[in-house]
């Protein structure tokens, strides 16, 4: 699965928690050190759970269209 648009959503994602820790630091309530360590976990803990669930709707997608064009295919397990 193509890493782009795991970061662009994960980008996204993090954005409103972005702004709320820029408003801390500019407010002189939080080390700006400190808030990147803190949106750069965020990040990088929202893409690890967006490469699941994305990776899973591609399989589905795939598999319904074999269904589709009449192909007999096994059904996708879950990653669990």
């Amino acid at each position: 699965m193509p890493l782009r648009p795991i970061l662009a959503t994960a980008a996204w994602l993090t954005l409103p928690f972005g702004l709320t820790l820029a408003a801390l630091v500019v407010l002189g309530r939080l080390d700006g050190w400190t808030a990147f360590l803190a949106l750069l976990a965020s990040a990088a803990a929202i893409g690890a759970l967006l490469r699941f669930h994305l990776g899973g709707v591609v399989r589905i997608t795939a598999h319904l269209d074999a269904i589709a064009e009449g192909e007999e295919r096994i059904t996708p397990s879950p990653a669990w």
